[in-house]
């Protein structure tokens, strides 16, 4: 509020005003002795306030009773300027509206002199709003009148159950006195400020004092990606758009701090030059304060080992999680973490189209949190994942043909049977744990002999074999597979010396069956139910490079976490 008295000397002003169109400006009463109230007024877009309602008001008015003489009311011009003349002494307060926009202007406790001229200009504004709360709900269903004091702003009101809204306030500090039941009962509240366009809170009775928090919190935590010691750099250290899980227990992270808190994680990557990329994506797949313990997981374009991840925690931010941790538009076909159930299991790569159907599944501790228990009789189905349940082209059917990838966490409670881990069908792929063979990956072509003179004509199953050296019992395994041309298997942080080879096959490929994990639905191919556990299985349609597969091993064995996450 801009507040400027003048007094019969300042004639510049009078000439301002001289010109109004309003039917109150006529001469210059202030030549006489006889106050004058006068001043610009505008709305909150800069623009002149033309044509508002203007009217000065008397201190001690009562709109139930008193009124207003004609002189103390007028309307500003096209420019916005108003003045009021023929005022007696006293104190006042000034009101405009503007009708068109609803903006608003109160401005209080205006004194005017014998002689002279006040000039009161400003700025009308969004009006607010007043919720008051009752002590008690006895008032509930009564009617009356909200009046503002020494103004005549007054607004009709009823009490719902023990709350009375009072709207269309102007912005400023009010004295409010509440009439209901046709005056029987007055309710007096004083020194109330309305924001502009918000609602003011009032209680009639003390709240309780609710817990003081700090207004932003931020909590901040780094991870280095330098390639570990035990990190074989014979397979390079770039990759790209590798999933890269991020830790917290109690070595690094107070969870106390999260009681009563809530908040958005962000995640960046940070250049030894100290420049931060934009914020990456970023997931949870459990935060749980009791156990002291949690998992997130993000995703970087490339890994690249001299670089750092900073992980933050605002509190002056909203929750917000993305969906592309496990893009599909980077041959993510299908991620099963198993942290959020086991009768459905969520599926987490970004289209979540394949949501897993448990059988007799039970929880285990895995290498990241929970993991999928098979104890050689239960096992999921992947439903949906047949091509004739689905409207869209499945991406859970890959051929010899198919770039395919498989990796995962297996922990073998019985090396003695033949074990199904995961198969489409059987007629498609599969990978399964032989005694005499290790783990055993399967892809199945059919002859195609009227395509063109370089097309296969026989049948057959491509079979890659893992051998037994690498198989322990009671053990978290880390195996991975990529088929298609130089087919590859990958078991803990070794890349396999593997020898692959066709075998005849007189079947005919089928893509009609869902994927199955732990078992094979078909009377042929590796029967035998998956004894042991499972955790962080990861379908591709794409070839993975040797590089992403040893990153992935590292980041998800469990008890040597990398990258290391520190609080800083």
């Amino acid at each position: 509020m801009k507040i400027w008295k003048y007094f019969a000397a300042s004639s510049a002003l009078f000439a301002l005003f001289g010109c109004s169109e309003s039917s109150n400006v006529a001469g210059n009463s202030a030549e006489t002795g006889s106050p004058e109230l006068a001043g610009v007024l505008f709305l909150d877009s800069g623009k002149p306030a033309a044509l508002a309602r203007v009217q000065c008001v008397p201190f001690q008015f009562d709109v139930l009773s008193d009124t207003l003489p004609g002189n103390y009311q007028s309307r500003t011009d096209d420019s916005g300027a108003y003045l009021l003349e023929g005022l007696a002494a006293g104190k006042y307060s000034l009101e405009a509206f503007d009708p068109r926009s609803g903006k608003m202007l109160l401005v209080q406790n205006i004194e005017v002199s014998d002689s002279g001229l006040v000039a009161v200009s400003d700025t009308l504004r969004s009006s607010g709003y007043m919720l008051l709360d009752m002590e008690k709900d006895s008032l509930d269903g009564s009617a009356g009148y909200a009046l503002v004091t020494g103004t005549t702003l007054m607004r009709p009101v009823r009490v719902d159950g023990n709350r009375v809204l009072v709207d269309s306030l102007p912005a400023d500090t009010l004295d409010l006195r509440l009439y209901l039941n046709e005056g029987m009962d007055v309710i007096d509240f004083q020194n109330v400020e309305v924001p502009a366009g918000d609602t003011v809170k009032v209680f009639l009775r003390e709240e309780p004092a609710e817990p003081e928090l700090p207004d932003t919190l931020v909590l901040r935590y780094m991870a280095s990606l330098a390639w570990p010691a035990d990190g074989d750099t014979a397979f390079g250290t770039y990759s790209s758009d590798i999933p890269i899980a991020l830790r917290l227990d109690s070595s690094n992270c107070d969870f106390g701090d999260f009681e009563n808190l809530e908040g958005r994680w962000e995640v960046y990557r940070v250049s030894t030059d100290g420049s931060r990329s934009r914020s990456l994506p970023i997931v949870p797949s459990y935060f749980d304060i009791e156990n002291r313990k949690a998992l997130f997981w993000t995703r970087v374009d490339s890994l690249n080992v001299t670089d750092s991840l900073e992980l933050i925690f605002n509190t002056s931010k909203e929750t917000l999680y993305a969906t592309d941790v496990f893009p599909t538009s980077r041959s993510y076909a299908a991620v099963y973490h198993f942290d959020d159930g086991l009768k459905t299991v969520s599926e987490a790569a970004e289209k979540q189209g394949y949501e897993g159907i448990g059988n007799g599944l039970k929880e285990t501790e895995g290498v990241l949190g929970s993991a999928a228990l098979f104890d050689g009789k239960g096992y999921m189905v992947v439903d949906g994942s047949a091509a004739s349940d689905t409207a869209r082209k499945t991406d859970l059917n890959f051929a010899y043909s198919h770039n395919t990838n498989f990796s995962m966490w297996v922990k073998l409670a019985d090396i003695k049977t033949t074990q199904t881990i995961l198969a489409k069908g059987e007629s498609q792929y599969n990978l399964h744990f032989a005694p005499d063979s290790g783990f055993v990956a399967e892809v199945f072509h059919e002859a195609e002999p009227y395509k063109d003179s370089t097309s296969d004509t026989a049948s057959y199953r491509m079979v890659v074999a893992s051998g037994m050296d690498v198989v322990k019992a009671g053990e978290w395994t880390f195996v991975a597979f990529n088929g298609t041309g130089a087919f590859t298997m990958f078991v803990n942080g070794q890349k396999l010396a593997v020898k692959y080879e066709k075998v005849p096959w007189s079947g005919t490929r089928s893509e009609d069956r869902n994927l199955e994990i732990g078992r094979t639905d078909g009377s042929e191919g590796p029967v035998g139910y998956l004894n042991g556990a499972l955790d962080e299985l990861v379908i591709s349609g794409s070839l993975r490079p040797d590089a992403w597969t040893m990153a992935t091993y590292l980041n998800q064995r469990p008890g040597e976490a990398w990258p290391k996450v520190v609080a800083r």
